[in-house]
């Protein structure tokens, strides 16, 4: 397990996830990738106006906020962590950031969708499970 990606979005079993990826993490000394992805959704729903700021931008620093957050989780961590802020579908970027670092693991929180929800909209967690050729771990 030389490379785990971590999924996180700020959500209570997103922290699990990174919580649970560091564990496994520490067992085999694997290098981490923590990936925050900004949904590029809300940004193409608001860009017909001008009244909203630069979307991207606001979730990106926030992102990049909740990243710096989670390297406290990896403080006298002995391997390596990569932070990463990335815009797109969320599951989309997931999967193809983890193909492109070539990861042994992905972990995922479960997002707890209700099951209107998870019918009209699926979950990010199962599309990253039933889409990806990468292991996936999904942490509740």
């Amino acid at each position: 397990m030389k490379k785990i990606l971590i999924a996180y979005d700020g959500s209570d079993n997103g922290r699990k996830a990174l919580l649970k990826g560091k564990e496994i993490a520490e067992k085999f000394l694997s290098d981490v990738m923590i990936l925050y992805v900004v949904d590029d959704q809300l940004s193409r729903m608001y860009s017909h106006t001008q009244k909203l700021p630069n979307t991207d931008t606001i979730l990106q620093k926030i992102g990049e906020q909740m990243l710096q957050d989670c390297l406290d989780y990896f403080k006298g961590y002995q391997g390596n962590v990569y932070p990463i802020t990335k815009t797109g579908n969320p599951a989309a970027v997931i999967i193809e950031t983890a193909e492109e670092k070539n990861v042994d693991l992905i972990f995922i929180g479960s997002r707890g969708l209700s099951r209107v929800q998870k019918i009209l909209m699926g979950s990010v967690s199962n599309k990253v499970a039933n889409y990806s050729n990468k292991s996936v771990v999904i942490v509740k």
